[in-house]
C-alpha cells in the first residue's frame, strides 16, 4: 500500500526525535513493529527512496522547519509461523502514528481492516490406474513394462505467488527403494512380489524424492496448471531391500505430492 503527495509540514525550534509508534506500543529500537501474533509485522516506508522509518526516536534532528516525506509505504513482513484468516483492524482502525518531538503527529496510519490469508493453489488427490502387467515384462532390471501416463492438477492458483515448487516425497506404507531413481516399495496390502513402482517425468527420467522442481509453466498471475508424470512397474531392486521372489498379484503403493510456494 503506497501514499502519495503528502505536504504537511512542521517546525521544530530546539533537537527533536524522530520515529514510529505502533498500535500495540512498540517504538524504540526496531524497524518492524508487530501486528499481534499472528505472524506478521509491518514496516513503515518514506520518502522517494522508500527509506523504512524506526521506532521513536529513530533520529534526531536539528532545529529546523521540515516537509513531511512526500511517499509512504506500508509493507508487510512474515516473522513467524501466519495465522491464516487473522484479522488486522488497529486501535480504533490506527495501526502506528508518525511521532515528532514529544507529542506532534504530522501523520496517522490507519487502516480499515485487512484478513491474512495463505495464498495457496488446489491440489486435489490423483489416483493412477495402472492396469494388468504380465510378469516377463518386469522379470529383469531395466524391462518393458507399460508406461502409465498422469497429471497432478494444481488448480486455481491465486494472484500474487512468484514461484511454485514441488517434490514427491515417500510415505510410511511406501517407502523409497531407490530415492535417486524414483522407486518405491508396494503398500502391505500387496499380494505381488518382487515387483515396485517408478516414478518419471515428462521427459522419462526418474523423479528424485524430496527434490523441490519447480512448476513449468507457472505464471505469478495464477490460474490452473498441470504436473506432467507416468509410473511403471520394475523390478523390485534386492540390493536395497526389495523381494527376490517374484510373483503376480494386486500391487498398489502411495506416494505424497508436497507444493511449496515462493
Amino acid at each position: 500500500m503506497s501514499v502519495n503527495n503528502n505536504n504537511s509540514e512542521y517546525i521544530c525550534d530546539i533537537t527533536f526525535g524522530t520515529g514510529i509508534v505502533s498500535f500495540s506500543g512498540e517504538s524504540g529500537n526496531t524497524q518492524i513493529f508487530k501486528l499481534g501474533n499472528i505472524g506478521v509485522g509491518f514496516q513503515w516506508l518514506a520518502g522517494s527512496s522508500l527509506q523504512i522509518l524506526g521506532g521513536y526516536p529513530d533520529n534526531r534532528l536539528p532545529a529546523g522547519t521540515y516537509k513531511a516525506a512526500s511517499a509512504h509505504q506500508l509493507k508487510l513482513v512474515k516473522i513467524g509461523p501466519i495465522e491464516n484468516g487473522a484479522y488486522i483492524s488497529g486501535s480504533g482502525s490506527r495501526l502506528a502514528n508518525w511521532k515528532v518531538a514529544e507529542s506532534l503527529i504530522p501523520m496517522k496510519l490507519n487502516v480499515t481492516g485487512m484478513v491474512i490469508q495463505n495464498l495457496s493453489c488446489e491440489t486435489p488427490d490423483v489416483k493412477v490406474t495402472m492396469g494388468r502387467e504380465v510378469l516377463s515384462a518386469i522379470s529383469t532390471v531395466g524391462g518393458t513394462a507399460t508406461v502409465t501416463s498422469f497429471q497432478i492438477p494444481v488448480n486455481n492458483c491465486p494472484d500474487g505467488i512468484k514461484n511454485v515448487t514441488y517434490s514427491l516425497s515417500p510415505v510410511a506404507s511406501s517407502p523409497a527403494l531407490d530415492t535417486g531413481r524414483g522407486i518405491i516399495r508396494l503398500n502391505l496390502q500387496s499380494t505381488a512380489k518382487g515387483a515396485a513402482i517408478q516414478i518419471t517425468d515428462d521427459a522419462g527420467m526418474p523423479v528424485v524424492f524430496n527434490k523441490a522442481y519447480p512448476l513449468k509453466g507457472y505464471f505469478s498471475s495464477g490460474g490452473n496448471h498441470n504436473i506432467p508424470l507416468s509410473a511403471k512397474y520394475v523390478r523390485s531392486p534386492v540390493d536395497t531391500g526389495g523381494s527376490s521372489e517374484l510373483k503376480p498379484g494386486t500391487a498398489n503403493a502411495e506416494i505424497a505430492f508436497i507444493i511449496e510456494y515462493l
